[in-house]
């Protein structure tokens, strides 16, 4: 759910940019057809890119690390089911509430047209144009093929609003309108949206204009009409209908002198927006690959001048092999008695405080809860990592010390003692934009990447899987001068 919302601002954003752009540079010209694609191109396009991301993938190559370097971390203890905060979950209704609302007044809009053009009287022309003729007093408008009209304007028609209307239905004005109208639906909350919503409609009326007035028809008795027409009620959303709203920008487009074709070349612009949207919206992904080190085979070498070879007696050969098989006994009984002797005293451990659960909250400068910081015992390998409320709950024992970090911030520290498990730890981690590090173990370490399940993830994303992880395995390289490049390999509950 929260994926889809982060998708739909990406969406909404993206119209915003493209949309500004266009009233800009071309919503003044009388480039019609150019304006109405661009429009539909700028609502499409921008539901799509955010869906396009482009990956690229850098190959980190490092030595299999040995025995004593690598160690299984214990199963860390996680939180229970992690639930996503109220205010997202509200946020989310209110917002599938709204996509609900839209959709339902473009079908009952819809619905209506088809009711009406089904009660009226239908009158097939020759073109493929159907007049669907009704007693209810409105103004004309057309629906698909359908032109729909009062019964006085079909006793006395005229000759400009059916081309008018017929303008429309040629050019599939009325495809354009549901696909804008559901694309609004999802981008309700967005004020640009609605805007080129509105301008598409207008460019359709222009089309239309254009159409009527390519055919001879006087542009100012034609005005007139659109006045007097324009005063007769509608209603229907998704039908192209004279509009009284849209009227004074329609008159003043008609007076306009034509945009000379090199103006279309603005539409260039849409070119670096595309390449730039594409180029935040991509990702880098670290690849590792651990190259296994190979074993020495033994060997012996034996060197010798091939004269020296010839000359040795075979007598010489057998005599040596007993006194080498000599040297490889056992010791005697001598050498036994002469090995120091050992205490067989048993010293007695010192004993280890009980493990006890304690629980904590990260916060940052805001004090707000910090997702996907990585809790590390000093000195271990075991850990765990925050939830979606920066929480986290781990075993540990008295005189352990908690390392806390977290990418871009500073590094905290909290020794625990037995007043730890009674009261919530609390650590505060302040912005630190200067390197991408985290600590491990008491030292600094940049993590280069996050292996889980055996598949490589950026480190950004290791917080979506704080609910998930069962095990942490640390891989370590040594590099550069003062700190040390790491791998996480995490296993999750699936594995």
């Amino acid at each position: 759910m929260t994926e889809f919302l982060v998708y739909d601002v990406k969406a909404a954003v993206l119209v915003a940019v493209f949309y500004l752009f266009y009233r800009l540079l071309l919503a003044h010209e009388t480039l019609h057809r150019l304006n109405r694609l661009v429009l539909l191109g700028t609502a499409v396009v921008s539901m799509v890119l955010p869906l396009c991301v482009i990956t690229v993938h850098h190959t980190v190559v490092v030595p299999a690390p040995a025995e004593a370097e690598v160690a299984a971390a214990a199963p860390v203890p996680m939180a229970g089911e992690v639930l996503e905060p109220l205010w997202l979950t509200l946020l989310c209704v209110v917002f599938f509430l709204g996509v609900v609302l839209v959709l339902t007044k473009t079908v009952l809009s819809v619905v209506r047209v088809c009711m009406l053009i089904k009660e009226s009287e239908l009158h097939p022309q020759p073109d493929g144009i159907t007049l669907a003729v009704t007693s209810r007093d409105l103004a004309p408008f057309s629906w698909m093929h359908y032109i729909v009209l009062s019964r006085s304007d079909y006793a006395s028609p005229d000759a400009a609003i059916l081309a008018h209307e017929r303008a429309h239905i040629r050019l599939r004005h009325s495809v354009d309108v549901l696909l804008v109208d559901v694309l609004t639906a999802c981008q309700w909350f967005n004020p640009a949206m609605w805007l080129l919503r509105s301008d598409l409609r207008t460019i359709h009326e222009y089309e239309a204009d254009a159409a009527v007035l390519s055919q001879g028809i006087d542009a100012r008795q034609y005005q007139y009409l659109l006045i007097r027409k324009a005063m007769a009620t509608g209603g229907y959303s998704v039908a192209n209908s004279i509009s009284h709203s849209a009227l004074k920008k329609r008159i003043d487009m008609m007076l306009k002198h034509k945009s000379s074709s090199l103006r279309s070349l603005k539409v260039l612009y849409v070119v670096p927006l595309v390449l730039a949207a594409l180029a935040v919206n991509a990702r880098s992904v670290t690849d590792v690959v651990v190259q296994k080190a190979e074993m020495p085979q033994p060997s012996v070498e034996v060197v010798a001048e091939e004269s020296q070879v010839k000359d040795v007696p075979e007598t010489v050969v057998s005599q040596t092999l007993p006194s080498v098989t000599a040297e490889l006994q056992e010791p005697s009984a001598s050498e036994e008695l002469q090995k120091p002797s050992v205490s067989e005293e048993v010293v007695p451990a010192p004993q280890e405080s009980e493990p006890f659960t304690v629980k904590g909250q990260v916060l940052d400068e805001k004090n707000e809860p910090v997702i996907g910081a990585a809790i590390i015992v000093r000195g271990t390998t075991r850990g765990t990592i925050t939830d979606m409320e920066g929480r986290f709950y781990m075993k540990v024992s008295e005189g352990e010390v908690l390392d806390i970090s977290y990418i871009g911030m500073s590094t905290a520290s909290v020794k625990i003692t037995k007043a730890s498990a009674e009261k919530e730890i609390t650590a505060q981690l302040r912005k630190d934009d200067s390197e991408k590090v985290t600590v491990l173990n008491g030292e600094k370490h940049r993590i280069e990447a996050v292996v889980i399940d055996g598949k490589t993830i950026p480190v950004e994303e290791l917080e979506s899987y704080a609910d998930k992880i069962e095990s942490i395995r640390v891989i370590k390289n040594d590099s550069g001068k003062d700190k040390k490049v790491t791998i996480l390999e995490v296993s999750t509950e699936k594995k």
